[in-house]
């Protein structure tokens, strides 16, 4: 699709690296999202509010931000609840002054939650351009409860994809296997532990070794390390990789372990870097999971904290290489499906719109 350029400026609110290790899913998809969009040239200058580290100067990011909304005529919110209890009353004063266009990136698949707990947050979405939600469920989701709105683009990442050759490789016991999200309690770190060890021992060999990646939550760290200096030889910390380079080192695992009960749980991009990396995918049939992982296609399922039903599908793919191989060839053509060019398109055939009739559907005096 041809691109508009916009003779305005355009500013980025939201979490952003700024040379920090990246490894949340909220700053790898603000990235994502400014680096694409500045790289089109859409508009004449791009500024950016980076709310990462707002605790560290609370008085000074507020100063900053109303400095650059009244600058800006074109505002992209890629923004936590958090972020939105600040923003949202600010826009809505500012946009009283002076009319924006506001486009909103939903994080996370909490959402719907959140209106029904706070029913101003549903006002406040119901005055922007438009809210992108990450799936076709949560779309409905919205609708129902009156947020007509929103438009769907997928989460998405600009990620090398495994080749013809790459995707065809075959895997010997014991077979590398990693989990690639952050290090916390409710990502299901454990359980992947419990269930490679449970095997592994049950077995009398190794059958399976686990590498985990990511980094530690904060507040994680002390159980995290605890947890490290009682891994048996078959458990590894694989540390941090960089968002641009996950398909180069996941490529080389057999599959990836994704035991999640996150409540905020939407669009996991460590889906997409599987997908990217010809990677099966062992998940939780938790929140939008099922949405997205297509099941004996390119992963297989199971309910939450069901150890028994993990390892059972570790045996099923140790008995099964060939169902193995399939999915990894699955993977490779899902992930086309999430290149930034083809997910961005609703969002740039609404840019053309709300700048064709200005007056219509945005905030106004």
């Amino acid at each position: 699709m041809k691109k508009v350029k916009y003779n305005e400026n355009c500013l980025f609110i939201g979490r952003f690296a700024c040379g920090d290790v990246v490894s949340d899913g909220q700053t790898v998809k603000t990235e994502m999202i400014y680096r694409h969009v500045k790289s089109e040239n859409t508009f004449r200058k791009c500024r950016i509010i980076n709310t990462a580290k707002w605790k560290k100067s609370p008085f000074k990011l507020a100063l900053l931000s109303v400095i650059a909304i009244l600058r800006s005529e074109t505002i992209i919110l890629t923004i936590a609840l958090n972020g939105m209890k600040f923003y949202f009353p600010l826009l809505l004063f500012i946009s009283k002054i002076k009319s924006k266009k506001i486009y909103h990136f939903v994080i996370g698949g909490d959402i719907v939650e959140n209106i029904k707990n706070n029913d101003k947050l549903l006002k406040y979405l119901k005055l922007f351009n438009a809210n992108y939600v990450e799936l076709k469920k949560m779309r409905i989701d919205l609708e129902n409860l009156g947020l007509t709105n929103c438009r769907v683009i997928p989460n998405f990442k600009l990620l090398n994809i495994v080749n013809d050759d790459e995707v065809e490789k075959t895997f010997q016991k014991p077979y590398p296997v990693c989990t690639f999200s952050r290090i916390s309690e409710d990502k299901g770190i454990a359980d992947a532990i419990s269930a490679v060890t449970k095997l592994n021992e049950d077995r009398g060999e190794i059958i399976y070794e686990l590498t985990l990646y990511g980094l530690p939550y904060s507040g994680y760290e002390k159980t995290f390390q605890s947890m490290i200096e009682q891994f048996p030889s078959y458990v590894h910390y694989g540390g941090v990789i960089d968002f641009t380079e996950t398909s180069e080192v996941l490529k080389e695992y057999y599959l990836l372990l994704f035991p999640t009960y996150h409540k905020g749980e939407g669009f996991a991009g460590t889906l997409i870097d599987a997908f990217s990396a010809g990677l099966p995918i062992i998940a939780t049939d938790w929140n939008y999971n099922a949405s997205i992982i297509k099941e004996g296609v390119t992963g297989k399922l199971f309910d939450a904290h069901d150890i028994s039903a993990l390892v059972e599908i570790l045996e099923y793919f140790e008995s099964h290489p060939n169902d193995a191989l399939q999915m990894r060839r699955n993977c490779m053509l899902e992930a086309q499906n999430y290149s930034p060019n083809k997910a961005l398109e609703p969002f740039y055939e609404d840019l053309k719109l709300y700048n064709q009739h200005s007056n219509d559907k945005h905030i106004s005096r």
